[in-house]
């Protein structure tokens, strides 16, 4: 989600979690990092929005407040943006394909030559 930031959101330069290098994977911007805890928070809001319209009312006054839910998906929003970010900046391969000159992943690599 952080990469929507900088391709759709904003055209401001991206940040680098681990290495300080732009244009590498693992870039980080604000408005990518918004986007990420807005994509949680909506998750939250459509839980706790359904649960208001599924059960019924005598049954949410015996349980626990449920609202702080919304505020634990925007925080799992932001963790799991910032994970994915370190990740891509450390492990994440970035490469091209020798014969097509075209992007691809460690992975994507590895079946086309064992195809071979």
């Amino acid at each position: 989600m952080s990469q929507c930031g900088r391709c759709v959101i904003s055209s401001a330069e991206s940040v680098v979690i681990v290495r300080f290098v732009s244009g590498t994977n693992g870039g980080v911007s604000i408005a990518g990092t918004l986007a990420s805890v807005l994509g949680g928070s909506v998750v939250g809001l459509g839980y706790y929005a359904c649960l208001l319209l599924v059960m019924p009312d005598e049954k949410l006054v015996y349980c626990p407040p449920q609202w702080p839910i919304v505020i634990i998906c925007a925080l799992s929003g932001l963790v799991g943006s910032t994970i994915d970010s370190i990740l891509g900046s450390t492990i994440q391969f970035s490469g091209l394909y020798p014969p097509l000159h075209f992007p691809c992943t460690a992975q994507a690599e590895y079946l086309v030559f064992a195809k071979q």
